[in-house]
């Protein structure tokens, strides 16, 4: 005769034979059977046990900390196990990188002394904003797993800006807000930047602040600068890289100027469309707003002594064009320029 057992302990079992009045029994040690999944939850009793039951996971902030969440190992009956001592993976339905714990030991017990097996109860952190939330945990070698019940995570107090070009990805909850690069543009193009108030762990939220855009090198905004963002909290900027180099981009809160990001974009070179002549006294300035694409002022010059001029074919920001077998002529306001032209 097969009998199956659903609770663990010591279990009196009896045979009777009516016919005779004849019976017979044994006690059968039973102990919970293979995990089979986990409960999750919280509970805040001071003298908490596995049986008690648990509370639904609350809504709370990116970042704070909510505490006594319990973890309890059942078998396909609901026994507690008492022997499963493993470390399991401790994630959120959008993965585990914005959550702290991400492992935990669930030998460690209700109050982490290991006080009892196959239970694990403390405090954890979220640091991702989003709705519809669950907790989940999950085993390495049977990869039975555990789901809480649905939960909000709401964004923090605005505490920084995010800029953000094609290219890049925001990352909300996950340091550094973003990953990937900005691609690269051609000098004179209009890029498109997108700024977004958020709070410490990069979330979105709502804000207007006044901002303002810089380069360490020369570029022209298309949008307006020191303007404010929508009430979204995000606006879109147009954005135009003069200088044919590696541009910082960088954006600050005017009220709060620690309130900022920034990115490095490259501009490459643009077409053929223009020349820059330069004397001694002179230097030239790529990408710069000088109508002749340079600076300064021609030293004076002794007449029928030599002196360098150079000649540099750029692109309509004055950023220098590689050109091989160009042929120019040199000449004169007044005729006596001697120069071996065709140069």
């Amino acid at each position: 005769t097969l009998l199956t057992l659903t609770g663990p302990g010591e279990h009196t079992v009896t045979i009777d034979d009516i016919d005779r009045a004849i019976d017979a029994t044994t006690v059968v040690p039973v102990v919970a059977g293979t995990l089979d999944h986990f409960d999750i939850g919280i509970n805040n009793s001071t003298i908490p046990y596995v049986d008690d039951v648990l509370e639904p996971i609350p809504d709370l902030i990116a970042g704070g900390i909510l505490s006594n969440v319990t973890v309890i190992a059942r078998d396909v009956f609901g026994n507690h196990i008492a022997s499963f001592a493993d470390s399991i993976s401790l994630l959120t339905s959008f993965g585990d990188e914005a959550i702290n714990p991400s492992r935990i030991s669930m030998a460690s017990g209700f109050n982490g002394s290991g006080d009892e097996f196959g239970v694990w109860r403390g405090s954890i952190s979220i640091t991702r904003a989003d709705t519809n939330i669950s907790l989940l945990v999950e085993d390495d070698i049977y990869s039975r797993i555990g789901i809480s019940n649905e939960f909000d995570v709401f964004a923090g107090t605005y505490a920084d800006l995010q800029l953000i070009f094609e290219g890049e990805i925001t990352t909300p909850g996950v340091a550094p807000g973003k990953i990937g690069l900005p691609l690269p543009v051609t000098a004179g193009d209009t890029i498109s930047a997108v700024v977004t108030a958020v709070d410490q762990f990069w979330n979105p939220v709502l804000g207007e602040p006044w901002v303002h855009f810089a380069s360490d090198n020369y570029f022209d905004m298309v949008s307006l600068n020191d303007t404010q963002l929508e009430a979204d909290g995000s606006s879109d900027f147009d954005i135009l890289l003069r200088t044919a180099t590696t541009h910082s981009i960088s954006v600050n809160d005017l009220t709060f100027p620690s309130y900022s990001d920034s990115s490095s974009v490259t501009a490459g070179l643009g077409v053929w469309e223009k020349m820059v002549l330069v004397t001694p006294g002179e230097t030239h300035e790529p990408g710069g707003y000088e109508p002749d694409g340079k600076i300064g002022t021609p030293a004076e010059q002794v007449a029928s002594l030599q002196f360098s001029i150079t000649a540099q074919a750029t692109d309509k920001y004055w950023n220098s064009i590689p050109i091989d077998g160009g042929i120019i002529n040199l000449v004169a306001s007044d005729g006596t320029l001697d120069a071996p032209n065709p140069i």
